[in-house]
């Protein structure tokens, strides 16, 4: 028979203020890395300073805290998503550009990628056999497929395709911050229907200088389609540079690990004198 006189469990604890604010740090360090808005983390900020206003001793609910905290973290995502949404309504995002947000841009916030589309941006779409870049042409601006494929080619050769998130055009300014006079050693023609955006050259080196963010973004771009390239390179092709630009008695000093860096860097070299 159960002791009627027996005390009900207890369901609050009294622990010192240094507990409670190591708890609430506890439950922050779940929260801020899933949270790009700062208003969860005002929250939490605020329940930290009030610790302060407390006794040196508070009563404390006898919770899992560990439980509590996941939770945390799910509402922090839900109301990243929720802030996200209305921002895109407010700043005014197509169905497409904020597709393209999150395809390729995602790592910006919001303001920025809309700073980064008004600064000369230009959306196409192209048909099949559209020509965005002609061979020998000069100054082409620099631009990203988002949508679609289009060849590459040279002397009438297919040499490469671009899928989206490829970029064309004047990608030496870009990747040298400085506007370079280029001729385009290679045609660009849409394979079906193909979308892409393209910047005016001086607009987005201008943006790029002032924004470390945005010139963050359109580096990856470019250093992600440069790997591409050597991924894709023919062998033939990479043994002949390796006799063109190495002398024997050099090679032994080439890691293998840096050898596609090296060859990367006097590709670019290369186009740098072909189409100065």
């Amino acid at each position: 028979m159960a002791d009627s006189r027996r005390p009900p469990p207890r369901t609050v604890r009294r622990v010192s203020l240094g507990e409670a604010v190591a708890d609430l740090g506890f439950l922050a360090a779940l929260v801020v890395p899933v949270v790009k808005n700062e208003v969860l983390l005002r929250v939490v900020t605020l329940g930290s300073s009030l610790c302060f206003f407390l006794s040196s001793v508070v009563p404390y609910p006898n919770v899992n805290w560990a439980a509590i905290g996941a939770q945390l973290v799910l509402i922090a995502r839900g109301t990243n998503l929720f802030f996200r949404s209305i921002a895109e309504r407010r700043l005014a995002f197509s169905a497409w550009e904020i597709e393209l947000y999150h395809n390729l841009f995602e790592d910006l916030k919001l303001h920025e990628f809309r700073a980064l589309l008004d600064c000369g941006a230009k959306t196409r779409v192209a048909q099949d056999g559209e020509v965005l870049v002609a061979e020998d042409s000069l100054g082409a601006d620099f631009g990203v497929l988002t949508g679609g494929e289009c060849r590459v080619e040279s002397r009438g050769q297919i040499v490469d395709v671009l899928t989206p998130g490829d970029c064309f055009g004047n990608e030496l300014s870009v990747a040298a911050m400085q506007k370079h006079p280029t001729v385009a050693t290679e045609s660009i023609i849409a394979a079906g229907t193909a979308t892409y955006i393209k910047w005016n050259t001086d607009a987005l080196l201008q943006m790029m200088a002032e924004k470390v963010a945005i010139r963050a973004a359109i580096f990856a771009i470019v250093a992600r389609d440069e790997a591409r390239r050597i991924v894709h390179m023919d062998w033939n092709e990479v043994r002949e540079l390796k006799r063109k630009w190495y002398q024997p008695k050099f090679l032994p000093a080439v890691p293998p690990e840096h050898l596609p860096r090296v060859i990367a860097d006097n590709l670019r070299r290369e186009d740098a004198k072909r189409t100065t």
